[in-house]
């Protein structure tokens, strides 16, 4: 009689699963799915704020950048966009050993992103010093063999404003076997729950990294990390 009853219920739900995929009516969820994923990463994000209190500076991260304390270093930034950032750091620091490296496409996001279009944030590759070099291109198309080109000891600087959770995951991965104790990571769009934070999130579930907060800017949406243990 059990194992009767047993094998009625898995055949109704046998049954309701094949419903399911051949009236397509899961669809009609989608969207809800997608604001609950959302819910979801503002509640982690929220409580990892708690978890991590960072000194404020206010709504510019220019304010931020000041205060890191780093001098001859090499500056590595995920999504140059008009050169903002990168240009900003190379002209307030002036050590002749300090090298900078920019990795973008240099035409725009690779796909839609938020509120924004594919193409977005196109710009040339900045016109600096001899310190700089630019990597043009996917991140996954240039940084492996970037790698093979740069030592990255001294103290390294990495800003990840690659925004999309795809490109941030696949840089922080990727960097993991460089990265040591007094390395500092930036994040620009950290308060996109669903994208830079949660990258974060997976790349600290599986390393593990000891880290201290630096400082944070707009309320979390611009960050400064300092790893400790690696």
């Amino acid at each position: 009689m059990k194992e009767s009853l047993t094998q009625s219920l898995i055949d109704r739900f046998r049954f309701l699963k094949v419903f399911a995929l051949k009236s397509k009516i899961f669809m009609l969820f989608r969207p809800f799915g997608r604001i609950a994923f959302k819910l979801h990463y503002l509640s982690l994000f929220t409580s990892w704020t708690a978890k991590h209190p960072a000194k404020h500076y206010g709504s510019e991260r220019k304010n931020m950048f000041k205060e890191l304390e780093v001098d001859e270093m090499d500056y590595l930034e995920f999504g140059v966009g008009r050169g903002d950032s990168f240009t900003w750091w190379v002209k307030h620091n002036q050590n002749p050993n300090t090298r900078f490296y920019g990795f973008d496409t240099f035409t725009g996001m690779p796909e839609k992103w938020g509120g924004f279009e594919e193409g977005a944030f196109a710009g040339d590759i900045p016109e600096l010093d001899d310190r700089c070099k630019f990597f043009k291109g996917l991140f996954q198309d240039t940084l492996h063999g970037a790698l093979n080109e740069l030592d990255l000891n001294r103290q390294t600087v990495v800003h990840i404003d690659s925004d999309l959770y795809s490109a941030a995951i696949f840089v922080l991965i990727t960097l993991s076997p460089r990265l040591k104790p007094g390395d500092i990571i930036l994040f620009d769009e950290f308060a996109t729950v669903i994208d830079e934070f949660r990258a974060w999130l997976d790349f600290q579930s599986i390393f593990k990294y000891e880290f201290r907060m630096l400082g944070e800017v707009d309320h979390y949406r611009q960050i400064a990390i300092q790893l400790i243990k690696t």
